[in-house]
């Protein structure tokens, strides 16, 4: 089927990613608008070698076509899922791990149901800094989220430190943008995405394991503004076009690694995805990995608590000779019966 228009005019073209992930498709092919509303990073459906597949649009230009163009059938998802510079990071995504684009760029679309598009949730509560401010160059990274700076930072609270309080100031401190936040295998639970859940109601879940319904209404809430994805390694493909911050919670965990198809490691994806997208990136981890702890002495900005208050955190550990004549030693058992009074 040709356009409407004729060849001789200009046309509005738009370039198209056929989600086939094989090798020998993977570019772009041009299809005419053909009047409808046409933006980077939406989802169609396009005739493509006697069938129809979704597809995403990466370019829309004006001009002559060279030949006769096939018609965009209609358009599956009007918010863009993938719209620059976002996009620009899902090729780096390819690239990076071997595989076609089309393989990368379907974790970013919702899956075939029948759900609406969500607005954008409430901006993010306004809280006074209070934790924070007292670590070392604290203050230096709450004011490169609030004026957008960019940049990577280690964060490295002390033993026992709510790590959930910790990242909720990180998150109340965006003034513009979207905030995502990684946690480790979100699908076993997860304290710090809970209490970031209850504290932002209209906070999103990304899992790639949810019910396929729920996955469509998240991707499609963080496609339309959401302004706080909270998930496990699926954040890395969370469709939000406009983010300042991302953090990164217990990023020494194992589980960040994926080792399904296309496997990737969403640590580095999201170091990445913050340079693309102009935002802060904030490792969180009370025992950094060694790259991000010797990083954190030269490239990348260091947080990290004083070291009396270091110090306080860790456990007394007192030496006492081994009894000859008892199992116990009276010193540790006069310690042990003191502790459970205390309880």
């Amino acid at each position: 089927m040709s356009s409407s228009a004729s060849p001789a005019e200009p046309l509005q073209i738009a370039g198209v990613l056929p989600l086939v992930a094989a090798w020998r498709l993977d570019r772009v092919f041009d299809y005419s608008c053909d009047g409808l509303h046409i933006e980077p990073g939406i989802v169609v459906q396009v005739p493509f070698g006697g069938r129809s597949v979704r597809g995403i649009v990466t370019t829309v230009r004006t001009e002559l076509p060279e030949r006769e163009l096939q018609p965009i059938k209609k358009v599956v998802v009007a918010a863009p899922v993938a719209a620059p510079p976002l996009d620009g990071f899902l090729d780096w995504l390819a690239e990076r791990y071997l595989v076609p684009r089309a393989q990368i760029y379907e974790k970013v679309v919702p899956p075939r149901v029948r759900v609406s598009v969500q607005k954008g949730s409430a901006g993010h509560p306004i809280t006074a800094p209070a934790l924070l401010t007292a670590f070392e160059r604290g203050p230096e990274l709450l004011s490169a989220i609030s004026t957008r700076a960019g940049g990577v930072w280690c964060l490295r609270p002390p033993w026992g430190a709510d790590r959930a309080a910790l990242i909720s100031e990180l998150v109340s401190s965006v003034n513009t943008g979207a905030a995502l936040v990684t946690v480790p295998e979100v699908a076993y639970g997860s304290k710090v995405a809970d209490v970031l859940m209850e504290r932002w109601p209209g906070a999103v879940r990304v899992d790639s394991a949810q019910e396929p319904k729920e996955r469509a209404r998240s991707l499609l809430a963080l496609a339309g503004g959401a302004l706080l994805g909270i998930g496990g390694r699926a954040t890395v493909f969370a469709p939000s076009h406009d983010v300042s911050l991302i953090v990164v919670d217990d990023e020494h965990d194992r589980s960040y690694k994926e080792d399904r198809t296309p496997r990737f490691d969403a640590r580095s994806a999201l170091i990445e995805r913050a340079r693309v997208q102009g935002a802060v990136c904030v490792l969180v981890s009370a025992h950094p990995r060694v790259e991000i702890g010797y990083a954190a002495s030269a490239s990348i900005g260091y947080v990290h608590a004083d070291r009396s208050v270091e110090r306080a955190s860790r456990p007394h550990v007192e030496l006492v000779d081994k009894p000859r004549d008892a199992a116990v030693s009276h010193l540790l058992h006069r310690r042990i019966r003191e502790t459970l009074e205390r309880k």
